[in-house]
């Protein structure tokens, strides 16, 4: 039996059987579960990312709800060299206008239709797939054109609480799902869902999961037993635990009259149990906000983000009970950070920290360790990244 090491506010193993790639999941399917592929298929899990149909008892208006890798290290792949894409393709724009005072860079930007994520929007729209990222835009889209309404708030707007790096959410769906092969994983309040998508009950308890159900109900009533395996498998985090590996958190600030900013940041396992090492990303992003024509909108503003403080990891062979197969949660200090973004005008700011480690180890923080730093203009604001 092959584990799953998952680091997300503690080093959990996790004690899950992956399932052979021979029995892939088929492009799309009408069906209500993902049919296996016909034919024993050597290295079928090797196919290029792509978009699929699994019913999970929600509804999208658009064809495929999923997006398939073949492995983590094909995810993690993908995101690199989407968010190079998109960085690239905004670093052109403002090498060709970047000179221009902030309310002409605007202007020229609305005039020739940039979008800062049009890299992102072009991989979505390739896949003709439901992203999280949509989603949110839309969401802040509809929060910033009521922002002429009595009563409207820069709080009013709640980002999604796992996922605010919009590379990631170009890849997830709106219910924080994504495949790897033949698992589904799905970010859930206190730890992480893991459906086997080769079981028979993989829609009834996916569904239950976006139907409001705990993640502990869901493990009790699809978790199956030593004897008969069921389609559910996942762990629920132990909380205020003193090492963590999964944070994510968004603050509204009003700097004056005419300019606020969204702090965010993110810390997210981007591997496990990859053949390169498991690696944890860290991201804060300063999201810049200026009013115009009586409403709040998002404008390009000079600002960068910074994150600072101190990473610890733990290492996996610790554990304070010998019977139990769930590692001690036990910290020990690993590294300084201080890294700044660029300074730029940007709509959204960004820094980024990869931090990849050797099977037995994970790199996360303890609580009041690490911090983001945003800055607009002469103004800052700091948050602390908090277990999730």
């Amino acid at each position: 039996m092959k584990k799953l090491k998952f680091g997300a506010l503690a080093m959990l193993t996790l004690s899950l059987s992956l399932f052979s790639c021979s029995e892939e999941v088929t492009e799309s399917t009408n069906d209500t579960a993902l049919q296996k592929s016909e034919g024993d298929i050597a290295n079928n899990c090797e196919f290029q990312p792509y978009a699929l149909y699994f019913e999970n008892g929600t509804s999208v208006d658009c064809a495929n709800n999923m997006m398939h890798f073949s492995s983590w290290d094909s995810f993690d792949q993908t995101l690199e060299t989407l968010e190079d894409s998109n960085d690239a393709h905004d670093d052109n724009f403002l090498a060709i206008y970047g000179h221009l005072d902030e309310d002409d860079l605007n202007d020229t930007e609305e005039l020739i239709g940039h979008h800062p994520d049009q890299p992102l929007i072009d991989f979505e729209n390739s896949h003709d797939f439901c992203s999280l990222r949509k989603f949110e835009e839309d969401a802040e889209n509809a929060w910033l054109d009521s922002s002429d309404q009595s009563g409207w708030s820069i709080d009013d707007w709640n980002e999604n609480e796992f996922i605010v790096d919009p590379v990631e959410q170009s890849v997830y769906n709106q219910w924080n799902e994504v495949m790897i092969c033949n698992l589904i994983y799905k970010d859930m309040e206190g730890g992480l869902l893991i459906i086997d998508t080769t079981h028979p009950d993989a829609t009834a308890a996916l569904t239950s999961a976006n139907n409001g159900n705990s993640l502990q109900s869901v493990l009790e009533a699809f978790g199956g037993n030593e004897e008969t395996p069921g389609a559910a498998d996942g762990h629920i985090f132990p909380p205020d635990s003193e090492c963590f590996y999964r944070s994510a958190k968004s603050k509204g600030v009003t700097l004056s009259s005419t300019y606020k900013l969204r702090a965010s940041h993110q810390m997210r396992a981007r591997t496990f149990d990859s053949g390169s090492g498991d690696v944890n990303v860290f991201k804060a992003f300063t999201r810049n906000y200026k009013k115009k024509r009586g409403k709040w909108r998002k404008r390009r503003i000079r600002s960068s983000a910074k994150i600072y403080g101190e990473l610890y990891s733990v290492d996996v062979s610790l554990n304070s009970n010998p019977n139990s197969s769930t590692p001690a949660n036990i910290c020990s200090f690993k590294d300084d950070i201080d890294k700044e973004g660029d300074y730029k005008k940007k709509r959204r700011s960004k820094v980024k920290k990869r931090a990849q480690h050797p099977s037995n180890l994970i790199t996360g923080t303890a609580q009041n360790k690490l911090f983001s730093e945003h800055r607009q203009r002469p103004y800052y604001e700091t948050i602390t990244f908090e277990e999730r």
